[in-house]
């Protein structure tokens, strides 16, 4: 009998939503599986109504999931692998190399801005196991998610005023994911942004090669942090984008522009003056 489920969720509109599920099997094999069954793809930047300039925008997703390996035969290296089935029957297979898990860092996994999760494919099911990364406001905010892989009992012990950061241990891995909000009006759709390794001698230049050796080497829990803060002003950058081609009568106001690109927040629930002053734009 395979070890049950542990499904990690964010609260929207006071419901526990299921984000994603992960099982350590009996071969120390983790299988992550994002809550996406029935979501269809979206070329980056553009709304689902919105003519893509790909043939896989608004095609439905079957399956989106990674399974991290033990990589036991290597004294230094993990295999990080996210396999995507299409509805239409299309694959897609990315690999993550990486010798960050077995040398005491974190390996970064994916980074997702999140719809208002009111898609019935994000209802609990029957269960227990459920962990809560955080609560927020649809209407108002929007979430951001960074998903990391350590080892079991390397310690995320950094902190950031305006993330909250969750750490869960399995067998043999540890799951580390940091959520935080931006002040916008959650969309009905998703963004995923995954990570693959290029080998750093094929980069053409000194910075290129920086990165990549970043994305193998993996983070210190303070590194992780630090790339977090680039990646969600990214994501929200993208997220903008997508709303102003949806609404762009919305998005023409200044005030809602300015709104969108303050300060980010550890909960999508902040109270008192703070929160209802965004309230009144939005």
């Amino acid at each position: 009998m395979q070890p049950a489920s542990t499904r990690f969720t964010l609260t929207s509109d006071a419901r526990k939503r299921v984000i994603m599920s992960a099982r350590e099997q009996r071969s120390g094999q983790l299988i992550i599986t994002l809550q996406s069954t029935g979501n269809k793809l979206r070329d980056l930047g553009l709304p689902a109504e919105t003519e893509g300039v790909t043939a896989t925008h608004n095609v439905r997703i079957a399956q989106q999931k990674f399974s991290v390996h033990p990589s036991a035969l290597s004294a230094s290296n993990n295999q990080l692998h996210f396999n995507q089935v299409s509805g239409n029957g299309a694959k897609t297979d990315r690999y993550h190399v990486t010798n960050a898990i077995k040398s005491g860092r974190f390996a970064p996994l994916f980074a997702k801005r999140y719809s208002d999760l009111h898609d019935p494919v994000y209802d609990p099911k029957r269960g227990s196991n459920l962990v809560s990364i955080g609560d927020f406001d649809p209407k108002t905010f929007t979430a951001m998610v960074l998903c990391l892989i350590g080892a079991r009992g390397t310690k995320f012990n950094a902190r950031q005023h305006d993330m909250s950061i969750e750490q869960h241990n399995f067998e043999q891995f540890s799951v580390v994911l940091l959520s935080t909000f931006f002040v916008s009006t959650a969309l009905s759709s998703s963004a995923l942004f995954g990570f693959i390794t290029i080998d750093p001698n094929h980069a053409t230049n000194a910075s290129e090669r920086g990165i990549l050796e970043n994305v193998m080497n993996g983070f210190s829990p303070s590194d992780a942090i630090s790339h977090f803060l680039t990646i969600r002003d990214m994501m929200r950058g993208e997220a903008i984008r997508t709303a102003m081609r949806s609404s762009p009568e919305v998005w023409r106001d200044p005030q809602v522009q300015k709104i969108a690109e303050c300060r980010y927040f550890g909960s999508g629930r902040p109270s008192g003056k703070v929160f209802k002053a965004i309230r009144k734009f939005l």
